[in-house]
């Protein structure tokens, strides 16, 4: 077995402990779940123990699941915030491209941590696709700490430099 394969095994293994971290917290209405992964989590220390990395199941720690959050289909986000880049042809902060996302679909976050969600995974896909050259960032709103990044396609980007 490879070193894929054991960190595959490390990985779930801290995924069934940050499970019954949380069961723990309503240890009265979930006793039957707690124990089913508490058989699963010994099933998985025997494997690491047994393949003799000479590393102590412990040292990973629990990974607590998060809740996603289906406000938009798969890729429909991303598509939604170019359509805006497209549309306006002017920069734009990360703020303005998610707000016209957001009203073209009309959507209505359930609470402030979500649309911080959201924004924080509308900024890092705009990095990405930087990286890979569908936008360009061209510049910031100030010189001051906390200054937001003003992004444009980049056939639009000369123009803005």
């Amino acid at each position: 077995m490879g070193i894929h394969a054991f960190t595959e095994v490390a990985r779930q293994r801290s995924r069934i402990r940050g499970r019954m971290a949380q069961l723990r917290k309503n240890v009265a209405t979930a006793q039957d779940e707690l124990a089913e992964l508490e058989q699963r989590l010994a099933a998985h220390d025997a494997v690491l123990r047994d393949m003799g990395f000479g590393m102590d199941p412990d040292d990973f720690p629990p990974v607590t699941p998060t809740r996603k959050l289906n406000y938009f289909k798969r890729g429909e986000l991303p598509k939604r915030c170019l359509d805006a880049m497209r549309r306006t042809a002017t920069p734009m902060t990360t703020e303005e491209i998610l707000h016209c996302a957001v009203q073209a679909k009309d959507v209505r976050f359930r609470t402030p941590k979500d649309r911080c969600n959201v924004h924080e995974y509308t900024h890092l896909m705009l990095h990405n696709y930087a990286t890979k050259g569908l936008v360009v960032k061209v510049g910031l709103t100030h010189d001051m700490p906390g200054a937001l990044m003003l992004w444009v396609l980049p056939q639009y980007a000369n123009k803005w430099r």
